[in-house]
């Protein structure tokens, strides 16, 4: 809604969808729904369903001008993540886990707000922990800018993707996972090694 709100009257703006859902009939009537509230427009919405080969998701990639993402919460959001480190910049809030690689200089950062909540499976319901409500405001505005820099200052829409690509190098590189690694193991191995000498000592 945010995506046609900000682009009704504009045929070059496509908004492609990569989804992967139980049930494709379900979701798509489910979209058809709100394609007939949202009425008429001149944007494109392209919707692809289930995984997608290594070719053809690097189509995907190199397709897509911006990668968008208006979650409550991640994880680590891979996507994003792999898009970034082709130097595609994104539309993203900078909550949970991608407050990490997220930054103003690669993202155009979307608006988003805390709400408590409850653990997922936790029987109680017990309001323990929280995901982020995103402003549909500020993520059609930022659409919006998204646009006018990729068409009206190319140099500094390529800049936020050389940003885009350094900063998930920076947290995820192979070098620093690496190095992050192979600490943690060090450290493991010590722990485990004076443990078992305190033990051996005690009997």
């Amino acid at each position: 809604t945010a995506f046609f709100h900000a682009f009704r009257n504009d045929d070059d703006a496509t908004l492609v969808i990569k989804a992967v859902h139980h049930c494709i009939s379900s979701f798509i009537g489910t979209l058809n729904y709100l394609m007939q509230s949202i009425g008429p427009a001149r944007c494109r919405l392209v919707l692809l369903h289930g995984y997608l080969d290594d070719a053809d998701y690097r189509q995907l990639i190199d397709a897509s001008t911006w990668y968008v993402n208006a979650s409550l919460c991640e994880g680590g959001c891979l996507p994003l993540v792999e898009f970034m480190s082709t130097c595609t910049p994104a539309i993203a809030p900078d909550h949970t886990a991608m407050r990490d690689y997220v930054s103003a200089q690669s993202t155009l950062i979307v608006k988003s707000a805390p709400v408590a909540t409850n653990w997922p499976h936790d029987p109680r319901f017990v309001l323990r922990t929280s995901y982020y409500r995103i402003d549909w405001e500020s993520l059609s505005a930022q659409m919006c800018a998204a646009y006018e820099l990729a068409k009206t200052d190319v140099t500094a829409y390529h800049a936020m993707g050389v940003n885009a690509c350094d900063g998930v190098r920076r947290f995820y590189g192979g070098d620093i996972v690496e190095a992050s690694l192979r600490n943690f193991m060090q450290t493991a191995l010590a722990q485990h090694a004076g443990d078992k000498n305190i033990k051996m000592g005690d009997a």
